[in-house]
């Protein structure tokens, strides 16, 4: 019997609150290394800045990095056209980069992830991506 190569599954990843990237890899170490056969991990960057961060040991220990929220009040203190903008800056991204196999978000990553996951459902418009991973 022939042994064929599969593809690896890709899994798209958003940090949470006052958080960013390198912190979420950091965090994330260890699954990418148990399942760096079988899986891909891209990692998405939620675009609103913030200079206060929830927890100051990972400022710490991040030192000098920005950290980054995807939902934010407005000026009205409404948190809509972030998550609006938001799920369109993952839903571009997966339509650029997927599909993908599957999903990890956590706080805010997860809801804008639970967002685009049922974006059909949701009473506001939002972006939707050409494939979401079907669980």
């Amino acid at each position: 019997m022939e042994s064929s190569e599969c593809r690896k599954l890709k899994i798209i990843c958003l940090h949470g609150i006052y958080n960013n990237i390198r912190v979420m890899k950091y965090q994330m170490d260890y699954y990418e290394y148990i399942f760096r056969d079988v899986a891909e991990f891209h990692y998405v960057q939620a675009e609103k800045e913030h200079k206060e961060v929830f927890d100051k040991q990972i400022q710490k220990k991040f030192k000098g990095d920005r950290f980054y929220s995807w939902m934010y009040q407005d000026e009205n203190n409404s948190y809509m056209q972030s998550i609006i903008d938001s799920t369109h800056r993952v839903a571009e991204y997966m339509n650029q980069h997927g599909p993908f196999d599957g999903c990890i978000g956590f706080s805010q990553g997860g809801f804008i992830l639970r967002c685009l996951l049922k974006a059909a459902e949701i009473p506001f418009k939002i972006a939707q991506p050409l494939h979401t991973p079907s669980f």
